[in-house]
């Protein structure tokens, strides 16, 4: 083995370091599969503040950076939603709706208006 790290030129330490790491068993095994499936029941609509919502209603407290960690190692992007995609809807968008209907229905003159 000597021989091989000579070759390649690979320090020894390194290769004893990720030799331990191999061996080691995923610690996060079971989150990530509990974090996969609430992704997989929303259809792939959530992110990481909604699964960590999720997880704690669940009973499970996990750091908001570990979860982005696991769906990025797993692969699951929200791809439902982007920033542009969604349909601009707040109170002040209903209020300048409302604000138009009730303005035609004053303002309008009865002589515009179809019997």
């Amino acid at each position: 083995m000597s021989i091989l790290l000579e070759a390649t030129k690979f320090p020894k330490p390194t290769y004893m370091y990720w030799q331990k790491r191999f061996d080691k068993e995923n610690s996060d095994e079971e989150i990530e599969r509990i974090i996969s499936e609430i992704f997989e029941e929303n259809h792939g609509n959530y992110g990481y503040r909604r699964i960590d919502d999720e997880l704690r209603n669940r009973g499970i407290v996990v750091y908001h950076k570990k979860i982005q960690r696991i769906k990025q190692k797993l692969g699951l992007q929200s791809v439902k939603f982007t920033r542009k995609s969604r349909k601009y809807s707040t109170l002040k968008a209903m209020l300048e709706q409302l604000r138009r209907i009730v303005f035609t229905a004053v303002f309008i003159h009865p002589s515009h208006i179809k019997n």
